[in-house]
C-alpha cells in the first residue's frame, strides 16, 4: 500500500481562505483470492487507486455571519484483473482451480459533490440568543 496527500491553504485577506486538498492510496494485491485449492495463475491481479480532491473556500461575511462552501471528487478504481491468459479449468471433485481465474471484475466509482452553507448568529433576539442556517447539497455518482 502506497498513500500520499497534499493539503496547501491561502488566506486571500482577513476573510476569506481557500483550501485544496488531494489525496491519493494505490492498493496492489498481485495475489487476491491466493488458496490451496488455487493455482498461482488463477489467482486475481487485484489493483485499487483511491482519489479525493476537495476545494474549500470560508467567508466570515460580518462579526455576525459566515459562509462555508466546498467541492469534492472522489474516484474508486476497483479492478479484479485475470491473471491467467487460457480457459479456466475447474476440478469439481476437488474444488481445484487452474489456469485463470473464472470470470474478472472491473469497477470504477466516481462521486461529484458540492455543498455550501451559511451561518447567521443573532445575540439578542425576541427573548434570546438564535442561530440560523441554510445550506444546499448537490452529489452526483453515476454507477
Amino acid at each position: 500500500m502506497k498513500s500520499g496527500l497534499g493539503n496547501v491553504a491561502w488566506q486571500v485577506n482577513d476573510n476569506n481562505r481557500l483550501t485544496g486538498f488531494y489525496a491519493r492510496q494505490y492498493y496492489y494485491k498481485p495475489n487476491r483470492g491466493a488458496s490451496a485449492n488455487n493455482n498461482p495463475t488463477s489467482n486475481f491481479k487485484e489493483d485499487d487507486v483511491f482519489d479525493i480532491t476537495q476545494g474549500l473556500w470560508n467567508s466570515v461575511l460580518s462579526n455576525r455571519s459566515f459562509l462555508d462552501a466546498r467541492f469534492t471528487f472522489n474516484r474508486i478504481f476497483f479492478p479484479l484483473f485475470q491473471k491467467g491468459t487460457d480457459q479456466s479449468l475447474s476440478d469439481q471433485a476437488t474444488g481445484f482451480l487452474d489456469r485463470a481465474a473464472q470470470q474478472e471484475q472491473i469497477f470504477e466509482r466516481r462521486r461529484f459533490q458540492m455543498n455550501a452553507n451559511y451561518q447567521y448568529y443573532k445575540d439578542s433576539w425576541l427573548g434570546g440568543r438564535h442561530e440560523f442556517r441554510v445550506g444546499a447539497d448537490y452529489a452526483h455518482t453515476p454507477t
